[in-house]
């Protein structure tokens, strides 16, 4: 599993469980048909994954670390879903979701995610309103690693047939095990743009959001931004229905006071690729695979790293 950015506020999916904590959370979840819909025919839904990645590069960005060697490892996930209330203008949606990777040669890598989150939302107006909360617990080689709470509201909706809004404000407070000057609070604001293109069978997506770290040791302290773009549509492949996305993140990070190992104050860029492809096999049966590509570059050297992650997964969904 690729844990690059691991220690930034954010939400794992737990359909990919090779996807880093690296998005921003979206409480009133979009996809190319617009706003999910708070009343389903079923409140339960399971989902669960079986893949595998091979990886260039892994990283632990929170602790500074990683392997500068390949390694492969096989991704396991399980998720499931409630729906508590279903009325036509509010939701509430309970989950729980698990999420393990294995690698085969550096299995001090292995992660073990375990989430619970609360997701709220009703509508006023042409509005949607959302407040979700999640708590997550990591493990990081089998031996406790981060324990992480956020809570997010949003406001979203259409401003026009094609065109959705979203913005959030996301608190996030992050427990380490044992790096204890790690721990810190995250604040951020976020802004996001969908342009659904005719028939709904595409959706180019923008998204800007602003970051402010406090953490214990004021040396990791920090600010920063991140920009990203992303392009999706829906197709058919050998006559079932498929989905095909490009994306581009871009993420600047710099940190509030002097790092003594370099005697300057730190800053980090990250670039990352992503190309995607789903399959649908059967109504319930998915196969997913993604391709990434991270630079980031630091003048703080341990935190320098490329990688290349190529990824492929069976998620079976039922509901």
């Amino acid at each position: 599993m690729s844990i690059a950015a691991l220690g930034s506020m954010s939400k794992p999916n737990p359909y990919f469980v090779w996807l880093s904590l690296g998005c921003a959370l979206n409480i009133m979840a979009f996809s190319i048909d617009g706003p999910a819909q708070a009343a389903v025919a079923d409140p339960w839904n399971l989902t669960l994954g079986l893949g595998g990645e091979y990886n260039t590069s892994i990283s632990v960005e929170a602790l500074d670390t990683g392997r500068k060697t390949g390694d492969s490892a096989a991704n396991l996930s399980a998720a499931v879903g409630y729906t508590v209330s279903k009325a036509p203008k509010a939701s509430l949606r309970l989950s729980f979701g698990l999420d393990q990777s294995l690698h085969k040669a550096a299995p001090t890598y292995d992660l073990l995610t375990q989430s619970f989150g609360v997701a709220a939302g009703t509508r006023l107006g042409k509005a949607d309103l959302g407040l979700d909360y999640q708590a997550y617990t990591m493990r990081l080689g089998s031996k406790p690693f981060l324990d992480m709470q956020v809570l997010n509201p949003s406001v979203s909706g259409f401003i026009s047939p094609h065109l959705w809004l979203r913005g959030g404000y996301g608190y996030a407070q992050k427990t380490f095990a044992t790096a204890k000057t790690l721990d810190a609070n995250t604040q951020s604001i976020t802004a996001d743009a969908y342009y659904l293109l005719p028939r709904h069978k595409a959706y180019l997506g923008l998204g800007a959001r602003y970051e402010l770290e406090n953490a214990v040791n004021p040396a990791l302290s920090f600010q920063a931004y991140q920009l990203s773009a992303k392009a999706q549509m829906r197709a058919k492949l050998l006559g079932r229905p498929a989905k095909f996305a490009l994306g581009y993140q871009y993420r600047a990070r710099d940190y509030d006071a002097i790092t003594p190992a370099i005697g300057e104050a730190r800053q980090d860029r990250r670039s990352s690729y992503t190309a995607s492809a789903e399959l649908a096999l059967t109504p319930t049966l998915t196969a997913k695979s993604q391709f990434r590509h991270t630079a980031r570059i630091s003048n703080y050297r341990p935190a320098d790293y490329v990688e290349n992650l190529v990824s492929f997964m069976l998620v079976y969904r039922l509901r």
